[in-house]
Parts: C-alpha cells; sequence; structure tokens
C-alpha cells in the first residue's frame, strides 16, 4: 500500500486546504508578545551602538506592543532571544529610522515579525525529518509523519494565530535530540545549553534523554552542569536581578499547583526520570522509542498539569507525531486519538484563554479592515452565533475538555508503550489503511476550529 505516491490529487487537495488555512491565519491575527519582544530586540541595536551591551537590561525600557496593545513590559528573556530578534527585524529598523514608518501598526512590517517563528519552524520540520529518518524506517510513514508534522492544528494555533516564537527553542531541543539518537554526547550538550537559554523548559527533555544513556552518577552530575552554563553565564553577565526573576518568576508561576500541595507534573516527571534511569538498553530501536516515549509524557505532563500559556503547546509536537507514526499498524488509531486530543486542547484554550483569541488580535491585520464589529469598535466583541454557542458551552462544560484530553493522553500513552520488537520485524510492518477518511477528518476538524477566530466576526 503506498500512501504518498499514489493518488497525488487526494494530498494536494489536502495540502490546499491547510495552506489556505496557514495563509488565512497568518494574515489575520498579530499578537501583543511578538510586538513587545520586537521592540525589545531592536532597543539592543542601540545598547550595542553605544556601548552598553552588558548593561542592556538595566537600560532597558518598559515598552507597549502598538495601539491595539497597550499592555507594556519589560525585557524579560534571555538576551540571545533579543540577539535574533534584532537580526531578522533589522530591515524594519533601517524603515522606521530612515523611512519613518510606524512599524509597529503597519501590517507589511507586522508579517514581517510573524515570518520569524515561520522560519525557525521550518528549520524545525528539516531536524525533525533527520530524527525521523532514524526512527521511522517504513519511507511512506516517515513522509506521512512530516505531513502530520507540518499540518498540526498544534502548529497552527501558537504560531499563525498567537504569533509565538517557541519554535526558536524547538529547533536546538530538536538538534539536541537528534545528537542523542546519533550517539554524539558533545552535540547534545551544546544544543541542549542553547535550547535553555531560549526556554528553560527544555529541561524536562534534557533529564529524561540525560538518564536514559547516562547511568553513572558523577557524568549525570557534570552534564548537568555543563548545560546549564551558557543560561548561568548570559544570566549573571547580563544584570540577573532583572532578567533571571523575570524569567525564574514565569517556571515557578507555570509549576504552581492551583488547588493541591503536590504537583501532578513533578510527580510525573519523578517517575519518568526514575524510570529512564533504571532503564536497560536491549537494542537501540527499543531504546530510541523509549526516549521519545518518556519524552513525550514529560512533556504533555509539563502542559496538562501545570499553569502554562496555551501556545506552549507547540513544544509536544515533535514527540507526538514520532510516537504517532513509530508502528505502522497503530497508525490510524493514533491519528484518532491526535484528532480528538489536539482538537480538545484547541477549543479548551479558546475557552480559557479567550484573549489570546479575540476580536483584538485581528485589529491590526489585513481582516480588521473589512471586519464589520472592528469597524464599529475598536475592542470588538461579536454577539454573533458562534460567539453565543462559545459563551454557553464555557459556562457548562469548562471541565469536560480537559478530562477529555488528559484522558485521550493516558490511553494513547499506555497503547503506545514501547514493544521491544527488532528492526528487521518493524521494517516488515505494514501502515493500516484506510487511512484516507481519516485525514480527511482531521484536515477539515483542524482547518475548521483555527478559524473558528475569524468565522466568529461574522456568524
Amino acid at each position: 500500500m503506498k500512501i504518498i505516491k499514489e493518488n497525488k490529487k487526494f494530498w494536494y487537495i489536502l495540502l490546499g486546504f491547510i495552506l489556505a488555512t496557514v495563509a488565512i491565519t497568518f494574515v489575520s491575527h498579530t499578537y501583543n508578545d511578538i510586538l513587545i519582544t520586537t521592540r525589545h530586540g531592536l532597543n539592543l541595536w542601540g545598547n550595542i551602538f553605544d556601548g552598553n551591551l552588558k548593561e542592556y537590561f538595566v537600560l532597558s525600557s518598559t515598552v507597549s506592543g502598538n495601539m491595539f496593545y497597550q499592555v507594556e513590559q519589560t525585557a524579560a528573556y534571555n538576551i540571545l532571544v533579543y540577539v535574533i530578534f534584532a537580526v531578522w527585524n533589522l530591515p524594519l529598523l533601517f524603515a522606521e529610522t530612515y523611512f519613518n514608518v510606524d512599524i509597529m501598526n503597519v501590517q507589511s512590517a507586522l508579517l514581517w515579525m510573524k515570518m520569524l517563528p515561520i522560519v525557525f519552524f521550518a528549520m524545525s520540520a528539516f531536524v525533525f525529518n533527520k530524527i525521523a529518518i532514524i526512527l521511522i524506517e517504513n519511507k511512506r510513514l516517515r513522509k506521512l509523519a512530516i505531513f502530520l508534522y507540518c499540518t498540526s492544528i498544534l502548529m497552527i494555533s501558537p504560531i499563525m494565530i498567537n504569533c509565538q516564537y517557541d519554535s526558536i527553542g524547538l529547533v536546538f531541543v530538536l538538534l539536541g535530540l537528534l545528537a542523542f539518537l546519533k550517539g554524539n554526547n558533545k552535540k547534545f550538550i551544546f544544543y541542549f545549553a542553547l535550547a535553555l537559554c531560549f526556554k528553560l523548559f527544555a529541561v524536562f527533555v534534557f533529564f529524561p534523554l540525560l538518564l536514559i544513556k547516562e547511568k553513572r552518577l558523577i557524568y549525570i552530575i557534570r552534564d548537568s552542569i555543563i548545560v546549564i552554563s551558557l543560561l548561568v553565564f548570559t544570566t549573571v553577565f547580563f544584570t540577573p536581578l532583572i532578567e533571571t526573576s523575570l524569567s525564574l518568576n514565569m517556571l515557578y508561576k507555570a509549576l504552581l499547583p492551583e488547588t493541591n500541595n503536590y504537583s501532578l507534573f513533578i510527580i510525573s516527571l519523578v517517575l519518568i526520570c526514575i524510570y529512564c534511569y533504571i532503564y536497560k538498553k536491549t537494542c537501540i530501536v527499543h531504546r530510541n522509542n523509549t526516549a521519545i516515549w518518556a519524552v513525550f509524557i514529560a512533556s504533555c505532563s509539563f502542559y496538562l498539569f501545570t499553569n502554562i500559556n496555551p501556545y506552549w503547546i507547540i513544544l509536544i509536537l515533535p514527540y507526538f507525531i514520532l510516537m504517532i507514526c513509530s508502528d505502522a499498524n497503530k497508525v490510524r488509531n493514533n491519528i484518532l486519538m491526535e484528532i480528538v486530543m489536539s482538537c480538545s486542547i484547541i477549543i479548551n484554550q479558546m475557552l480559557v484563554y479567550h484573549w489570546c483569541f479575540s476580536e483584538q488580535t485581528m485589529l491590526s491585520m489585513s481582516v480588521s479592515n473589512i471586519s464589520p464589529a472592528a469597524l464599529n469598535d475598536s475592542i470588538a466583541i461579536s454577539e454573533g452565533a458562534i460567539s453565543q454557542i462559545f459563551t454557553a458551552i464555557s459556562m457548562g462544560a469548562s471541565s469536560f475538555f480537559p478530562s477529555v484530553t488528559i484522558g485521550v493522553f493516558i490511553a494513547f500513552v499506555i497503547y503506545n508503550f514501547p514493544r521491544n520488537i527488532n528492526a528487521k520485524q518493524k521494517v516488515k510492518l505494514e501502515i493500516d489503511y484506510p487511512l484516507k477518511e481519516m485525514l480527511v477528518f482531521r484536515t477539515i476538524a483542524f482547518c475548521t476550529i483555527a478559524l473558528i477566530p475569524i468565522l466568529k466576526i461574522y456568524i
């Protein structure tokens, strides 16, 4: 059975729907975070030219987004984040300095800002493909994995709608995972050291991988110290009183239990780390599958059991897809669970974190030029049928979607527990088909949910 080479028209139609949805959401939304981080990145050039780079966080003023986002914020990320934003947005600095372009309120400039996380996601897809080559020996199944990775609602929502840039750190995490799979310890440590500078949450991926491959305590301590050294150096060198307090405070709030005196995430992470440490390799295929399984549990537990921002969901996407395609006989059932779990996650985000999907995110973009709601009010609140349905759902089903997500997560983890099979057996496995109907349903569901914030204006 050939699912990639045959029926090319079928795949082109699916890609057409996905690309149309991506294009619509790309030109329709912007969010305060990317505006503020872009401004702080541009301010970095001033510190460099003035010779005050070391005092960047001391001299960094509080900035706001644009005319529709008046929330003010100081520089809160590691210096390397602002270096990337400064380099990428250098054309905007020229436009603002020499041509007096109001870059925070001009759509073309906003679209340029939004291209940064897309470029890094494309880079992550390139690395993901290299990882898939190692983990998935069935070529057709590997191509399916790339398709699933690049068309997931867990990518469309955080990048296209929420305009988040966690894909930057994700690239380095995946490079670290690739080095782990290749047995290159130096690159493994190096890439995770970089990843920690972009998101401290990379540590939840690093430790399970480290404990799977290393059992000697002295080497575990050594590698742990080395991997945090770059983060410590850049933090201490660039005045820790400001940057460290904000970054660590964000991590502390994320890990803080809401209602209990214990954290389900910490419990899950401890259990996974213990399992990884006592795990004994039987064969390289089983070890690699176990590593992905453990990392998925750690990453997904972090999302499910902590107070994190909705757009961080992209951090679980690579391991989710790799597990879906880990066994060709389970692909169809895995995709069904992916659809249910992903849709539940995003719908719950739209209900709980409604401001991340509100009409305000569209006021700066092209959709606001033709939006009747946006024309009537600068902070438009739609009273259409879809908005009323969402209001009713949010009042009566606040625990429904999280419960569905956790239930599917548990079933998915149990169903995909790594089996001890050798590589030759794995190559011979065939893909469980029919897959067409499932992929069509997946595409329709993901595209519809991604367009809900826009449809709320008109329906």
